[in-house]
C-alpha cells in the first residue's frame, strides 16, 4: 500500500496532514478543518467562494457578469458598514459614561473587543481545547478549579490550551487577559458538570464475582522483590494455569526479562502503582482518608507511568485492572484511578495468604501448608466459587516459602472441581 504523504498545516506548521482544502488545495490540520456539503475547507470564505463557483457554473455566467456582481456586493459591503459604524457613533455618544479614568477604560475596551474566543470539545476524549485570538504580545492565562493552569503569549499565531481532561463531576474553567500593567480581565468564565459512563463503571471495584460457582481468580502482586517469581512462573507454566498478576514500575524496571516471560505464557498484566506508596491513613490511624500528598495528578501519574513501562517492555499497553499497595482505597482514589482508566480489583475476605508476613509470632503468620489448608476449610464452609486469592511473586521468608504450596493448590481445588481463570475472563463473562 503507498504511504500517504503528509504536510505541513497552513496554519499551524508543526501539525502534519495529508487532508487539504476542497477548494484553495491547502493542507490543514483537523483544528482547521470545516466540514461544509460533504467536503473539507479551510475557512467559511472557501466554502462560499465554492459554492459561488458552483452557482456560476450551472447558470453559464459570464466572467463579465461575475466581476460585476462581485463589485455591487463589495458596494453593498461597505455601504452597511459604514452605516453601521455611523449608528454606533451615535449610540454612544448617547450613552457615553462618565468616569475618572475614561482612557484606561476605553483602551481595555477596545483591547477586549478585540478577542475572538472559542472551545471545542472532543467527546471521545473527554476533552476540551481553548482557542484564543488577541493582539501580538498579549497573555492569556487560563484557571482551572481555583488554580491557574497555564499562561501563553500571543504570537503572530492562535494561542491554544490543548487537551484539558474533564473530570468527573464539576470543571470550572476561566481565561484571563494579562495586561502589561500587571491587572487581568476577565475574558470569559464557565462550569462544566461531566458524567462519564465508563468511569462510573470503572470506580467500582471487584472483590469477589457473583454468580460464577465453579471460576477461582488467581492473583499476585510484584512489589520489588523477584525472590521467588521465576519458581512460580514454571509452576504455573507446567499446571497451565493463567492468573492476573499486578506490577509496580519498579519492577518492571528491574526484571524486564520476567515481564516479558509473564506475557509470553498468556498471563494477565494489571497495575500496581509506580513506587508502591501508601495512599490512605491507614497505617497511621486506621482510617481511609486521603493522604495530604496525594491528589488526582499523583494517582494518575503513579498509575500512568507504570503503564508507559510496561509498553515499551511489551509493545501493548497493561490490562485495564489496577490494585492499590496495601490495598488502600476510598472513594476518592478509586475516582483518580478510573478517570486514567483503571478498575481496581481488590482481593475476597478471607483469601489473602498472608504470605508476605515474615515475622514466625504473628498471629497472621501460615506456613505453606497451613495455607493451603485454610483455603481447603474455607471451600468446605462457604465455597471459594466467584472468590479472588491473593498471593506474591516476592518472598523475603528465609524457610516455609509459601509457593511451595502453590501446586498442590491447584491440583486439589481442580479435583473440586473449579476453574482457574483471569480477572478480565471472568469480567467478560459476568
Amino acid at each position: 500500500m503507498a504511504k500517504i504523504k503528509k504536510k505541513s498545516c497552513k496554519n499551524h506548521p508543526y501539525e502534519l496532514t495529508s487532508r487539504k482544502c476542497y477548494y484553495c488545495h491547502e493542507y490543514i490540520c483537523s483544528d482547521c478543518q470545516l466540514r461544509l456539503d460533504h467536503h473539507i475547507f479551510c475557512s467559511k470564505t472557501c466554502h462560499w467562494r465554492w459554492k459561488w463557483q458552483q452557482f456560476s457554473e450551472k447558470m453559464n455566467l459570464s466572467k463579465e457578469l461575475i466581476s460585476i456582481a462581485a463589485v455591487l456586493l463589495i458596494l453593498n459591503i461597505i455601504f452597511f458598514l459604514y452605516l453601521n459604524s455611523k449608528l454606533d457613533s451615535i449610540q454612544n455618544s448617547l450613552k457615553e459614561p462618565v468616569m475618572e479614568n475614561k482612557e484606561e477604560i476605553e483602551s481595555e475596551t477596545q483591547a477586549l473587543h478585540k478577542i475572538k474566543f472559542d472551545t471545542t470539545r472532543y467527546p471521545l476524549k473527554n476533552v476540551l481545547q481553548f482557542r484564543l485570538y488577541i493582539n501580538d504580545g498579549a497573555v492569556a492565562a487560563l484557571k482551572r478549579d481555583g488554580r491557574f493552569v497555564e499562561s501563553q503569549v500571543q504570537n503572530h499565531k492562535p494561542i491554544n490550551f490543548h487537551n484539558q481532561f474533564l473530570n468527573q463531576g464539576k470543571n470550572e474553567f476561566s481565561i484571563y487577559l494579562l495586561r502589561n500593567d500587571g491587572n487581568s480581565s476577565l475574558i470569559d468564565s464557565f462550569t462544566i458538570n461531566f458524567k462519564s459512563a465508563r468511569v462510573e463503571y470503572m470506580r467500582k471495584y471487584v472483590e469477589r464475582f457473583k454468580g460464577d460457582s465453579n471460576s477461582i481468580a488467581l492473583t499476585f502482586d510484584g512489589g520489588s522483590s523477584d525472590n521467588g517469581t521465576e519458581k512460580i512462573l514454571n509452576i504455573l507454566r507446567e499446571n497451565e494455569v493463567r492468573c492476573t498478576i499486578f506490577l509496580t514500575g519498579d519492577f518492571l524496571k528491574n526484571y524486564p526479562k520476567l515481564v516479558k516471560q509473564m506475557v509470553l505464557d498468556g498471563h494477565e498484566i494489571g497495575n500496581h502503582s509506580y513506587s508502591h506508596p501508601h495512599l490512605t491513613m491507614l497505617e497511621k490511624d486506621g482510617s481511609t482518608k486521603t493522604r495530604t500528598n496525594v491528589n488526582r495528578q499523583f494517582v494518575h501519574d503513579q498509575l500512568l507511568k507504570t503503564d508507559s513501562i510496561f509498553q515499551q517492555i511489551s509493545g501493548f499497553p497493561m490490562a485495564p485492572l489496577w490494585r492499590a499497595p496495601y490495598g488502600e482505597i476510598n472513594s476518592e482514589i478509586l475516582l483518580w484511578a478510573a478517570e486514567a482508566g483503571f478498575k481496581h480489583i481488590h482481593w475476597t475476605d478471607k483469601c489473602d495468604t498472608w504470605d508476605w508476613v515474615t515475622d514466625t509470632t504473628s498471629s497472621i503468620y501460615r506456613t505453606g501448608s497451613q495455607i493451603l489448608e485454610h483455603f481447603l476449610e474455607l471451600d468446605d464452609k462457604v465455597g471459594l466459587g466467584g472468590k479472588i486469592i491473593l498471593m506474591h511473586l516476592g518472598t523475603e521468608r528465609k524457610k516455609e516459602i509459601p509457593n511451595g504450596i502453590l501446586a498442590d493448590l491447584i491440583t486439589k481445588l481442580r479435583e473440586r472441581g473449579y476453574k482457574f481463570k483471569t480477572i478480565g475472563q471472568i469480567l467478560t463473562n459476568s
